[in-house]
């Protein structure tokens, strides 16, 4: 980004300061993107698109600057270890694509996967690493004990609420579609899926890092699911939010690769 570019955005939006940054998220993905440092004890940072031009740049972070929605945290919740642990929200994330991301997190492997858990800060979400752990005194065991409440079974939005009692699929995800993938992890919720569902065991899909989706055993090929799997990883799936090209399965009392 050209230092012309910086000075215009300072200058319309006033008494601020403007630092271009690259940030590595999820999955090795790189985001480029501005930090405005407007004096809030949480600097927002606007991503952007490379291929803009000048002008619809400058216009575009104006704009996402402007409809950000106000931020209620305070460096002060950040401290307070009560807080964070009531604003933790539990994530998995490929362990082998993010090898090195995971150097700086807390985390529980899981098969092939890793579990982290994100800090829910309203507009947004950061990852919690070791070393704000260490600093709260967060143990992973604490962590490990929070459960995500809200996670829902359902596959509304493919049958627009027709019966679904016939269908030999289920979506599993959270009432706000954010990292409902986690349930791989959660033993106690897939257990009781599987006495609502009348399944003694099924097959899980990852759908996403906010996905699953969960199949009736003996309705699908597993050979024929993993093919599905990566088709719709390599295809459908943005980069930032793939989870893995394994299938799983629930044997009764936990999961497994299938």
């Amino acid at each position: 980004m050209r230092k012309s570019i910086i000075k215009t955005l300072e200058t319309r939006l006033g008494n601020v300061t403007v630092t271009e940054t690259t940030v590595t998220k999820t999955n090795g993905v790189s985001l480029t993107g501005v930090i405005i440092d407007d004096g809030s004890p949480l600097k927002p940072t606007i991503y952007y698109k490379p291929d803009m031009n000048d002008d619809e740049l400058v216009e575009f972070i104006i704009d996402a600057y402007m409809h950000l929605p106000k931020a209620h945290i305070t460096i002060d919740n950040l401290k307070d270890k009560s807080w964070v642990l009531a604003h933790i929200i539990p994530e998995v994330i490929n362990a082998t694509r993010n090898r090195d991301m995971l150097k700086e997190l807390v985390f529980k492997p899981f098969l092939d996967l890793a579990k982290v858990w994100r800090i829910d800060l309203g507009e947004g979400t950061a990852l919690l690493t070791s070393s704000l752990a260490l600093d709260l005194g967060i143990s992973l065991k604490e962590l490990d004990r929070i459960h995500d409440e809200y996670y829902t079974t359902n596959l509304d939005e493919f049958l627009f609420g027709k019966d679904i009692s016939d269908c030999p699929l289920r979506l599993v995800s959270t009432e706000n579609n954010r990292f409902g993938a986690s349930a791989i992890t959660d033993s106690d919720y897939l257990r009781q899926l599987s006495k609502d569902l009348g399944w003694e065991t099924f097959t899980i899909i990852p759908s996403s890092i906010h996905e699953l989706l969960i199949v009736e055993p003996d309705k699908l090929d597993i050979e024929t699911v993993a093919e599905m799997v990566r088709d719709v990883n390599s295809h459908a799936v943005l980069e930032s939010e793939y989870l893995s090209d394994t299938v799983y399965m629930w044997d009764g009392s936990k999961v497994v690769i299938a």
